[in-house]
């Protein structure tokens, strides 16, 4: 998680660096307000975005970027539901039926626009006392000067923020399981990795007194 403080809000927005530190029933519970029809599903689309580039896209939406989309059930009002799938779990559908799905404002604290509004308040809140004041979020990100506890710059960590969409049922295609168990062939594990970090240590050191 990231946290990050507005001078002109009274709360410290926590944003997630990836899906998995969005707990399922935050999905659930944060679309109750929601009524579906039937045949029906709520999908969050979770956009995974360095913080850098995301505070640069708010002055400029053209800005190119890097970023990943991963699509999770919220809710859904169906009876024809597989018992295998879950709310929180990620879903498979394509790209064209979440463009076509009807998007809905949720009030949750991880929308694109309540993240984009926490910065742009502070921003508005401080260029009205002092146009010449330097100290805002963005410039802090943007400069490298907000950083987490370890003294690390926190531009460069991604974020998640969240956009919700209304589809048809029919439209999800399946569901991935949060946890993969499988033995991977191309894969092999160093039992004893200790081991290894200081043979590659006592390298080094004998080659830099080479």
């Amino acid at each position: 998680m990231i946290q990050i403080q507005s001078r002109a809000e009274r709360y410290k927005l926590s944003l997630p660096q990836s899906i998995r530190e969005i707990p399922a029933n935050y999905f659930a519970d944060v679309v109750n307000c929601i009524n579906l029809p039937e045949h029906y599903a709520i999908i969050a689309i979770v956009r995974q975005i360095k913080l850098m580039e995301f505070v640069m896209t708010l002055s400029n939406p053209k800005s190119k970027v890097h970023a990943s989309d991963s699509a999770v059930l919220c809710a859904y009002n169906s009876k024809n539901i597989p018992d295998t799938w879950n709310i929180g779990q990620q879903v498979i559908i394509s790209e064209s039926d979440v463009q076509m799905g009807n998007q809905i404002i949720i009030p949750s604290a991880l929308s694109y626009e309540n993240v984009a509004g926490y910065f742009a308040n502070e921003e508005a809140a401080v260029r009205a006392k002092n146009l010449n004041d330097k100290e805002t979020l963005i410039k802090k990100i943007l400069t490298g000067e907000a950083k987490d506890e370890k003294g690390t710059p926190i531009k460069e960590y991604p974020i998640c923020f969240l956009s919700f969409k209304v589809v048809p049922v029919t439209a999800i295609k399946g569901t991935v399981d949060s946890k993969i168990s499988y033995n991977d062939p191309f894969v092999e594990v160093i039992k004893d990795l200790q081991g290894v970090t200081e043979a590659a240590g006592e390298a080094a050191e004998q080659k830099d007194n080479e």
